[in-house]
């Protein structure tokens, strides 16, 4: 189709129709924001699923995402079975239940939450976006119906894992191997995890009595093998797993598709007028088994920043605050899985485990907690340890500096401890009181059982003398 393109004309553009990009387009447009969603009209391969942890629910409280999600929710998971080192395989019971929701699914229902939001979805690949000098955003996008292009101040990347200049490695490079099966008679088998010598496996139902049954692999084995071969090493790799093997005596019903699974992380997930979510700021080992949780807590996260910045509120307090909780999630994800990997590694002892269970990041050591369940002490004084700190804090949903206590047993500064300001608790710890009369004190903000489980977390953490 020839002819000038269409244009828009907003505050924000996001890229990506994942559940990350999605969720940022329908925050946006709640907080006011005039806001652009560029998404394909289509899933891109065959269908996935995804598993949802009991964990999520508050989150997609928050978010008001909740209603969108549960109408993507195909199946409960009540189990899951687990072979990772060991030689039986193990149940694990999941209550409250886990939810499988198939991705296609999720996406649809999440653009049209963002929709309803107020946000404006253009069906969509970005061919290309770029800095205007003047200051904003150009991004070029192609469409079913024709070019467009939309004017944007501020963009939200949220294109997914991919090999990017502006990412670096996280880990050893991983891929994906999944294909659709019909399983054959017996029984139906829930969410299975393996782990196997240079592989692990993972596999979980779909609708209409198929399964889905994904290996994880060394990208190596890959190199140089075509369709056919790759069908087969697909086959071989799953019939050394235990767990799935069965499937290999029902019917594939697809081909097994190829994805990059390769640990990620943006070297610069955020700028003035640009922040990256999702697994374009940080694209998590698989195996810490929280991609699209991960995705929501980035996005909003990424809206309060961005939100920050075009109030010209407080940027440098958003970008510091996007910046550290970006560097503490990937931590967080690499050490999850690095424990996986350390477990699977002494079972086996082969490359691929072992290349993955070391760091080679330095581990800050952090105090050891004592007991705190024992008798309260008779008076109640700060440790010399403590220190007061500004850090970037969330206050509804602007980002603004505030007070945190520091302690070498915290793996970082706390701003609040059960949703209590961080200077209040020493501000009534100033005269060194009983336990009794401290929780008095914090009685108009903490309920007396809520309050003893805070002052014995501070006994346990070494933040109060003893």
């Amino acid at each position: 189709m020839s002819g000038a393109p269409r244009r828009a004309a907003v505050e924000v553009c996001v890229l990506g129709g994942g559940p990350a990009g999605c969720a940022a387009a329908a925050r946006l447009a709640e907080l006011g924001h005039r806001t652009c969603l560029v998404a394909r009209a289509d899933p891109v391969g065959p269908p996935t699923a995804e598993s949802l942890p009991p964990s999520v629910v508050p989150i997609l409280e928050s978010m008001n995402l909740l209603a969108a999600v549960q109408a993507a929710v195909f199946q409960h998971e009540d189990e899951a079975w687990i072979r990772w080192g060991s030689a039986n395989p193990q149940v694990k019971r999941l209550e409250p239940p886990g939810w499988l929701v198939l991705r296609p699914a999720l996406e649809q229902q999440l653009r049209a939450h963002a929709q309803r939001a107020g946000a404006q979805l253009v069906h969509g690949t970005a061919r290309s976006f770029r800095r205007r000098a003047a200051g904003g955003w150009l991004v070029a996008v192609d469409t079913p119906q024709g070019p467009w292009l939309v004017e944007a101040e501020s963009l939200v990347d949220a294109r997914g894992r991919r090999p990017a200049a502006a990412a670096a490695l996280a880990g050893p490079r991983t891929v994906a191997l999944s294909a659709p099966w019909r399983p054959g008679p017996g029984p139906a088998s829930p969410t299975c995890i393996a782990a196997g010598a240079e592989a692990w496996f993972w596999g979980c139902p779909l609708p209409a009595g198929h399964y889905a049954a994904t290996v994880f692999l060394d990208a190596a084995a890959l190199r140089g093998l075509r369709g056919p071969q790759r069908q087969a090493l697909y086959r071989q790799r799953l019939a050394q797993a235990t767990l799935l093997a069965p499937l290999l005596d029902g019917e594939r019903v697809g081909p097994a598709t190829v994805r990059d699974a390769t640990s990620r992380t943006a070297t610069a997930p955020i700028e003035a007028d640009l922040v990256r979510v999702g697994d374009a700021a940080c694209a998590i080992d698989p195996l810490s088994s929280q991609g699209v949780q991960r995705a929501l807590v980035s996005a909003a996260q990424a809206v309060a920043a961005l939100h920050t910045l075009r109030t010209a509120r407080d940027p440098a307090a958003a970008l510091e605050f996007y910046r550290l909780r970006h560097a503490q999630a990937a931590r967080r994800a690499a050490a999850h899985a690095a424990g996986f990997c350390a477990e699977a590694a002494q079972a086996f002892g082969s490359p691929f485990w072992t290349a993955r269970a070391g760091t080679d990041e330095p581990r800050q050591a952090r105090a050891p907690m004592r007991p705190a369940n024992g008798p309260l002490p008779g008076r109640l004084k700060l440790s010399d340890a403590v220190r007061l700190v500004q850090v970037p804090v969330l206050d509804g949903m602007l980002i603004r500096y505030g007070t945190a206590l520091d302690h070498p047993s915290l793996e970082e500064p706390a701003a609040f401890v059960e949703g209590m300001p961080a200077a209040l608790l020493v501000g009534s710890l100033a005269r060194e009181p009983a336990p009794e009369q401290l929780l008095a004190q914090w009685a108009t903000h903490l309920p007396h059982q809520v309050g003893l489980r805070v002052l014995r977390w501070m006994l346990g953490h070494g933040l109060l003398a003893t």
